[in-house]
């Protein structure tokens, strides 16, 4: 049975086993980002990023193509962000 070979979205980096990479995918709308998972990472609708400034890079451009979707500033107004 043959690796799959994962790049890098934003930079075409190739994944190596000791990177930290994460999984992007948008769902109704959504943008979802979860840890490395390799079945999700099997998956045609999902984006790869190879760390956590990739991955600010993708929230970066969602939440501006948001923008001319509502007014700036209230996407999240009304909504508590949890940490940890």
């Amino acid at each position: 049975m043959r690796k799959q070979v994962y790049f890098c979205d934003v930079c075409n980096a190739e994944r190596k086993v000791a990177n930290h990479w994460f999984i992007v995918s948008f769902v109704n709308g959504e943008l979802r980002l979860s840890c490395w998972n390799e079945e999700k990472a099997k998956k045609k609708d999902v984006m790869h990023v190879c760390g956590t400034a990739h991955a600010h890079t993708l929230v970066d451009q969602y939440t501006a193509s948001m923008s001319g979707k509502e007014q700036a500033g209230s996407i999240c107004q009304d909504e508590a962000v949890k940490v940890g």
